[in-house]
């Protein structure tokens, strides 16, 4: 559901590019999010013309039993795996966070923005920059979405020839999708004129191996790729240290910006979000399956849910509290020396990503930088307390 198209006030235009630019980014970045997401949506349609079960789905259609399910009405699951929160309260102009009480349901759920692992049944209460949006997916989903260099906005109905797969594996050993698809324009689905896709993994944790299994597809229509590309995204996962499709070992190449800037078929790591990243540019036939594997036996010391709960999510606000404190330069007296551990913080994502075999001494440095960069504000004579309450607020979770 798009916050700006629910509403008939005069007030709340729908045009996002007449806001500030702050929120006009923000809307986009959430615009574009739920664009990448038609294939997961698309199969949850599927689902419902089947089984007459909506994509947006009240807690008590899951957890009929539950209390909660009935008192918590303003969270709803989004298809099959993804808990949405959505926020509607302003945020503090205090600290610039809004706070919301979250009821997590009985099963294990990460969280999609800042890869804290959560065990339900439990509630929380979180507070959430403008920029984050509540959303847990539960243990062992793969999350099917378009690669993040899609087309404009209006291109949904296209049957991509690339697709991006996010396997969420929390505490789940095993997962499974079943993609189904369609040419999203005529009538034909109705007499058979469709196709399934299975996507699987499998944790093997005695030989800290990972497999995956794309396919084959079955069933066909008329604009059904006939190979594709993937890229399949592993978030709070570890580097590896071998990666092979069918057999054949992948080269490590440094992380690039989008899916079409790679040149080969090949893995990476992104020590932002902790993701274990695989490229496959050679499309592979729909026909047959595809089986990829990853094995990170030299990292497992590191737990990524535990090493600093809710690390993806502080890196995002890491940054947002070093622009506040560069602004106060020509304001208060207030130098980048006097905040050293706060930006060595700020950088840890940046050293994983550019040297992901020594992500543990990374991130063991981590929690040391985020103690001292709460005492190095705190100590900060000359910033203003308003700041100071501010950038406190945001280095934490």
């Amino acid at each position: 559901m798009f916050r700006t198209h629910c509403t008939k006030n005069p007030l709340v235009d729908r045009r996002i590019w007449v806001y500030p630019p702050v929120n006009y980014k923000i809307m986009r970045q959430a615009m574009r999010l739920r664009a990448s997401l038609i294939p997961y949506i698309y199969s949850n349609a599927r689902y419902a013309y089947d089984e007459g079960l909506s994509l947006l789905r009240p807690m008590y259609y899951e957890f009929p039993e539950a209390p909660e399910s009935y008192t918590f009405d303003r969270q709803y699951f989004f298809g099959s795996d993804i808990l949405a929160a959505p926020v509607t309260q302003p945020v503090s102009e205090t600290t610039g966070l809004a706070t919301k009480e979250i009821w997590i349901p009985k099963g294990t759920y990460i969280s999609w923005f800042t890869g804290e692992l959560l065990t339900g049944p439990q509630t929380i209460t979180r507070n959430f920059t403008l920029s984050e949006i509540p959303v847990y997916i539960r243990a062992g989903t793969i999350i099917p979405l378009r690669t993040d260099d899609f087309g404009p906005l209006g291109s949904a109905q296209e049957i991509p020839s690339e697709l991006k797969l996010m396997l969420f594996i929390g505490n789940a050993e095993e997962g499974s999708l079943h993609l189904y698809e369609d040419d999203g324009v005529t009538n034909g689905y109705i007499s058979g004129e469709f196709a399934n896709t299975s996507v699987s993994y499998k944790i093997d944790s005695s030989s800290s191996m990972l497999s995956v299994t794309v396919g084959p597809t079955k069933g066909n229509f008329s604009s059904l790729p006939s190979a594709r590309a993937y890229q399949i995204h592993v978030p709070n996962f570890w580097p590896a240290d071998k990666v092979t499709l069918a057999g054949k070992e992948l080269p490590y190449v440094a992380l690039r910006d989008s899916f079409d800037d790679y040149s080969m078929d090949s893995w990476t790591y992104d020590g932002r979000t902790l993701s274990l990243i695989i490229n496959i540019l050679t499309k592979q036939p729909v026909s047959s399956p595809v089986l990829v594997v990853a094995s990170y036996g030299s990292y497992t010391a590191l737990k990524p849910y535990t090493f600093y709960p809710g690390y993806v999510g502080l890196l995002g606000r890491l940054q947002q509290a070093k622009q506040l404190l560069d602004m106060q330069w020509n304001v208060d007296i207030v130098y980048q020396e006097d905040y050293f551990a706060l930006l060595n913080a700020t950088e840890t994502g940046r050293r994983i990503t550019y040297n992901p075999t020594n992500i543990i001494t990374y991130a063991e440095d981590f929690g040391e930088y985020m103690k001292n960069a709460v005492q190095e504000v705190e100590a900060l004579k000359n910033l203003k307390d308003s700041v100071k309450v501010e950038v406190l607020s945001l280095l934490s979770i």
